[in-house]
């Protein structure tokens, strides 16, 4: 009887253990390729005002081409603490150098500065691995041209779109002036015109009263 005892378990040993190596082997965890893993820089050319921004996008990836996401990624720059480095959460810019892959395995940076010069990025994922990518974000000085409203990024709104063409109804027309940098430029003067010429009637706000003129 003792003899027969000591069969069964000589025979269910092995399959155990073989079971159990199987299940380890199973969970190894991916590992961040630096050279397939990216890091990008937009715009790679920004103003030195301290507001001026350029978002640099980490996407991290395993040697299979797979994202990674719950993974630390630390962005440093060249210049050390002469450039301000936050990151991203969601839309909102905050500080602070690192955080955590989402679930595309991308974590997004925002880089600033007010003095002039070449910065070259780093990211590092998980406090060793440094990324191939490493781009160069280049900050120019105020001056000109620079200074002056720039047609794409001051804005022009209209509210309501659409109204009656009983000579009464209006709509209010909302033009906003920025710089290059997405600074808002008083103190510069605006015409508004309509296609139509004289068909359409153009005054402006003083206040909250309307006044003939349409610059």
């Amino acid at each position: 009887m003792k003899l027969a005892l000591a069969v069964i378990l000589g025979l269910v040993l092995p399959t155990i253990v073989s079971a159990q190596s199987v299940e380890v082997e199973g969970n190894v965890a991916s590992q961040v390729d630096p050279a397939k893993s990216t890091v990008t820089a937009a715009p790679t050319s920004l103003l030195a005002n301290g507001v001026a921004t350029s978002v640099v996008t980490v996407t991290l990836r395993n040697s299979s081409s797979q994202t990674l996401p719950n993974i630390e990624v630390t962005l440093t720059s060249s210049r050390g603490a002469t450039d301000t480095i936050g990151h991203y959460e969601g839309t909102t810019l905050t500080p602070g150098n690192s955080y955590t892959s989402d679930a595309n395995g991308v974590v997004m940076f925002g880089v600033r500065s007010s003095t002039v010069g070449s910065a070259t990025v780093t990211a590092v994922a998980e406090s060793l691995v440094t990324l191939s990518n490493k781009p160069v974000i280049t900050f120019t000085s105020l001056g000109g041209e620079e200074l002056d409203p720039h047609p794409d990024l001051s804005s022009v709104t209209a509210d309501p779109t659409e109204v009656s063409a009983n000579n009464s109804a209006l709509t209010v027309i909302t033009v906003i002036l920025r710089d290059k940098a997405g600074t808002v430029k008083p103190g510069y003067e605006v015409e508004l015109i309509s296609d139509r010429g004289a068909t359409d009637y153009i005054g402006h706000f003083i206040g909250t009263s309307l006044v003939d003129g349409n610059s």
